[in-house]
């Protein structure tokens, strides 16, 4: 956990501090090692939040892209459940930065609880991803606002992963021990759209930038790209299946087939 509270104010762990939790109000510890990053944990072993886990690099350089008083926000569903997300938006759209792995279970737990939810995942978790991710791309696709390619959901255990999705998944490639600020803006994320009902991802290059600041400014472009998309999809199953409908809706083609 990135913050809590000392003194009733908002702090970041440093040596020495200790606080409590924003959320439940018990004791917390600031966690300042060598190895991790600096953080807060609750002094006793239980957590307020079952959905809580260890906060590597990657993610806390992603939480610090937004303003802080949009970070480690807590939010209730109309059942009363309680989790804290990562980052939520003033327009309540929550992003999720996931570097560990994720069962189908949870990660769906975690998309019916949240109603506006963006997931962004560390492609760089496991070393082969981004170069199978690379490989499979066919593409692009012609008539697309944004560049958009296309992959098999089962080529590649990254989109096994979360190739079913049902909320919008960006995949973060860029290796940060080895690029600098500039250089990190320019390697893009990849959106891969959530489609139902075909065997096939749709994946679109983001910039960096314009992620953030489609959140800032409360705009939901993935869902303008899905409706465009889908139609599509649509378009083209329709085309696909029996081919002999489209001549049984027109009579003299009807009368054609019978000879």
């Amino acid at each position: 956990m990135k913050f809590c509270l000392v003194d009733r104010k908002i702090q970041e762990a440093q040596p020495g501090l200790s606080g409590e939790c924003r959320d439940c109000g018990a004791a917390m510890i600031a966690k300042c090692g060598e190895h991790r990053v600096w953080h807060w944990a609750h002094l006793k072993t239980t957590t307020c939040d079952p959905w809580w886990e260890p906060e590597t690099e990657w993610h806390r350089a992603w939480k610090n892209r937004f303003p802080e008083h949009w970070q480690e926000i807590s939010h209730t569903s109309s059942t009363g459940e309680k989790h804290r997300a990562d980052v939520k938006t003033e327009k309540e759209c929550v992003i999720e930065f996931q570097h560990s792995a994720l069962s189908q279970v949870e990660r769906g737990s975690r998309e019916n609880f949240y109603p506006n939810l963006v997931w962004v995942v560390d492609g760089r978790r496991r070393v082969r991803d981004a170069a199978k991710f690379s490989s499979s791309l066919r593409g692009p696709l012609p008539g697309y606002l944004l560049p958009t390619y296309s992959m098999n959901r089962n080529d590649g255990a990254l989109l096994r992963d979360w190739g079913a999705c049902r909320v919008p998944v960006y995949f973060d490639f860029a290796d940060r021990e080895r690029c600098d600020a500039a250089q990190l803006d320019q390697n893009p994320l990849w959106l891969l759209h959530p489609i139902d009902g075909d065997s096939t991802a749709y994946i679109s290059p983001v910039a960096r930038s314009e992620f953030i600041k489609a959140r800032v400014e409360g705009v939901d472009f993935e869902e303008e790209f899905k409706q465009v998309i889908q139609r599509d999809i649509v378009r083209m199953h329709s085309a696909r299946v029996h081919p002999l409908a489209a001549f049984e809706r027109r009579p003299a083609l009807r009368r054609t087939r019978r000879f």
